[in-house]
C-alpha cells in the first residue's frame, strides 16, 4: 500500500477542534436524523 503526500489536508489533520471524542458512528446512531445521517436500518 503507497502512502498519498495530501499536503491540503495537515490543517483538518492537526486540527484540536475538528476532533471529537468518541465514534462517528455511535454518535450518528444517538441522534434521530435518519435520513439525513443515511442510516437505513436500526
Amino acid at each position: 500500500m503507497k502512502n498519498l503526500w495530501a499536503p491540503w489536508r495537515m490543517k483538518y489533520i492537526h486540527d484540536e477542534h475538528a476532533k471529537k471524542s468518541g465514534c462517528i458512528f455511535c454518535e450518528k446512531l444517538k441522534e434521530d436524523k435518519d435520513k439525513e445521517n443515511l442510516i437505513l436500518y436500526r
